[in-house]
């Protein structure tokens, strides 16, 4: 993608100041110049009104702001003592307004902030103008699908770069804004929003299984390297995990890949569940020899669960004094139980919860895996067992849409003890 806005016509700068003089005689490398006042990378924050970064004066009524902060100034003082800022400047003779007191926004025909796998970006018809990458919180996102538009607010110094050194409160942010506005150095207009396009289909290259690590990815990360799901671990055991977001956020197309890739390992039987029945697992594995059961009820699940720990109890008493591992194979395969939208079977039977923390703290050496999605990191998600969390996101753990600062609540957690693999 080009970093250029050759279609836009700039702010009217001083000649002396094109021709590499400062205005207190200083060189100024124009080449340097001109890759400023055209790069589009910035700084990015996607907060509601009310957030205290902002500080008063956003307006009565509650809206998603995404706040997009070059990395780097262009400057003008004029004789007068007037400052003006040319990305700033820049922005507003293409249709922003400056914002200082303003609170009642137009909508501006043309423009777009677009939703990206790795944060935001702001359009106009001409091209991009302003990108970054950001964690866009759910709240955030559903209040622009609700209005369908975005404020933008534009400008060097408006708090979201952060300092060169320490770190700074909300309030410091607010009023590093709140200068920046009073000096007239901030855009404002009223964006169309565009959210993520999650494509219906999406082609699966085939299986990545690698028996040597246990491993296949699972998808990318932000800088295009793959993210792996350890399924096991040569001569340790199986791994557990966990998948976290709200409803039609991506959960269950990860739960597929991950059951595709066990299936294709040739080490695994699975047994699947789905304890709402929104999806149809019989339809999609029922005819896949290696899936040997699918649930679709809380009480279905319950008996895969008992199941699992008596196949668990059983294959550890056959170890001497009640140590050892299995390791999965095509002769002796393991089993990865899968459960969709667990938080579904774990409040409806104390039993399941009780059940699937024997799971993941005997279960990885016997080779028996559990993997489970839910809708938040809360232990009210698991049963009200921290064990159960715990053990889950010991070594596979994702997140979507509002499950990604559930991340930083699972990232906290204490090691795993005793005989979870």
């Amino acid at each position: 993608m080009s970093k250029r806005r050759s279609h836009r016509r700039g702010p009217r700068i001083p000649d002396r100041i094109r021709k590499g003089v400062s205005d207190d005689g200083s060189a100024v490398d124009p080449a340097e110049l001109d890759r400023v006042l055209t790069d589009v990378d910035t700084e990015v924050a996607a907060l509601l009104s009310d957030d205290p970064a902002l500080g008063p004066g956003t307006g009565d009524e509650r809206w998603p702001l995404a706040l997009f902060e070059p990395r780097k100034g262009v400057g003008i003082v004029h004789p007068d003592g007037r400052v003006q800022e040319m990305q700033t400047e820049t922005i507003i003779q293409a249709g922003f307004s400056r914002w200082r007191q303003l609170t009642a926004f137009e909508q501006l025909d043309g423009w777009t902030v677009r939703e990206t796998t790795t944060g935001l970006e702001l359009w106009d018809k001409g091209g991009i103008w302003a990108r970054g990458q950001v964690q866009v919180p759910a709240r955030w996102r559903a209040t622009a699908e609700q209005i369908g538009s975005v404020v933008v607010v534009y400008g060097h110094q408006v708090g979201v770069r952060p300092p060169e050194t320490g770190s700074w409160t909300a309030a410091d942010r607010a009023a590093e804004l709140h200068r920046a506005r009073h000096a007239g150095l901030v855009a404002v207009g009223l964006v169309t929003w565009k959210g993520l396009q999650v494509p219906d289909k999406v082609t699966f290259p085939g299986p990545r299984y690698d028996p040597v690590t246990g491993q296949f990815p699972i998808g990318q990360g932000t800088e295009n390297t793959d993210v792996p799901w350890q399924l096991h671990v040569p001569g340790q055991g199986v791994r557990h995990g966990v998948i976290i977001g709200e409803r039609d956020t991506g959960k269950t197309n990860i739960v597929r890949i991950i059951t595709v890739e066990t299936v294709c390992s040739g080490r695994f039987r699975v047994w699947l569940a789905g304890p709402q029945g929104r999806h149809n697992l019989v339809e999609t594995f029922g005819r896949v020899p290696a899936v040997e059961e699918i649930a679709e009820s809380p009480g279905e699940t319950l008996l895969q669960l008992r199941a699992a720990a008596q196949r668990i109890d059983k294959i550890s008493d056959t170890w001497s004094g009640g140590r050892g591992h299995t390791d999965p194979s095509p002769d002796r395969p393991g089993l990865i139980i899968v459960i969709d939208e667990a938080q579904e079977v774990f409040a409806a039977h104390p039993e399941a919860t009780r059940l699937a923390e024997h799971i993941v703290t005997r279960g990885g050496p016997a080779g028996v895996g559990l993997i489970v999605t839910t809708r938040g990191a809360d232990l009210a998600y698991f049963g009200g067992s921290a064990t159960l969390r715990a053990g889950l996101a010991a070594h596979n753990r994702m997140a979507f849409g509002t499950g990604i600062p559930a991340l930083d609540v699972l990232d906290q957690l204490p090691p795993q003890q005793g005989g979870n693999a």
